[in-house]
């Protein structure tokens, strides 16, 4: 008769406890990496965009409230008065009841730096809002 020999592989107590501590350092240097990227890549006006982009440890926060806007651009849309009569801005000849907004396009800066790191070492990267 055929005797079995039996072999089971198992992970010590507190395996993944120490993998964690040993990657982080490395995740934490890629999450530097795509925060340099997206501030280099992002789009600047007045400069709020990219002072808003901060970084603690391996999570990065985009809190400028149009971030989103600029990623993915908007749609033509019509603009119209929230709280008074007509709308009005420095320029303006006059008051406006509503504007037609032609729409922005997309100036992606997150993204790409995410897609970067990506291809270059094969970690997945979340973005997400």
């Amino acid at each position: 008769m055929a005797s079995i020999a039996r072999v089971e592989v198992r992970m010590a107590p507190g395996f993944h406890q120490n993998l964690e501590e040993a990657v982080f350092p490395v995740i934490v240097n890629v999450a530097k990496e795509v925060e340099q990227d997206i501030k280099r890549n992002a789009p600047v006006d007045s400069g709020d965009l990219v002072r808003s982009v901060t970084r603690r440890d391996n999570v990065i926060t985009i809190s400028a409230p149009y971030w989103h806007f600029v990623e993915y651009g908007t749609r033509p849309h019509i603009i119209r008065p929230r709280r008074r009569q007509a709308l009005w801005w420095e320029g303006a000849h006059h008051p406006v009841r509503l504007v037609q907004h032609p729409g922005t396009q997309a100036q992606p800066f997150i993204r790409p730096a995410a897609l970067r790191q990506r291809r270059l070492r094969g970690i997945t990267v979340a973005v997400g809002g």
